[in-house]
């Protein structure tokens, strides 16, 4: 649970990358979705101030859901993938980037 958001109700839980972590570095990119078929990314490190989410290139994920802070950004977003082609997510909030994240997730996780 993030900000009083259930993001997963299987018993073995959902992975949550958190590329707010101090010294976060995933230099591999995320090649397969967690359970329920999605990559699940947080964000922003607290409830109150949110970030802003880019996907590049767009389409290739769809946003299924967002964990918003109390300023309306986002804390943690939950990506469905659509296509097998290599993405870059990127935070950021009052102009700095939070982290990043590669994605690159196969054909057969589709």
């Amino acid at each position: 649970m993030i900000c009083g958001a259930l993001l997963s109700s299987s018993a073995a839980g959902a992975f949550v990358y958190d590329i707010t972590t101090p010294g976060f570095r995933h230099g591999r990119p995320v090649t397969a979705p967690t359970i329920g078929g999605v990559v699940i990314v947080r964000v922003a490190p607290g409830c109150l101030v949110g970030s802003t989410v880019r996907l590049r290139p767009t389409g290739a994920f769809r946003i299924v859901r967002r964990v918003r802070a109390k300023d309306g950004g986002v804390v943690v977003v939950e990506l469905k993938p659509l296509k097998a082609v290599p993405v870059v997510l990127t935070a950021e909030r009052d102009g700095r980037i939070v982290g990043t994240l590669r994605l690159d997730i196969s054909k057969a996780d589709l």
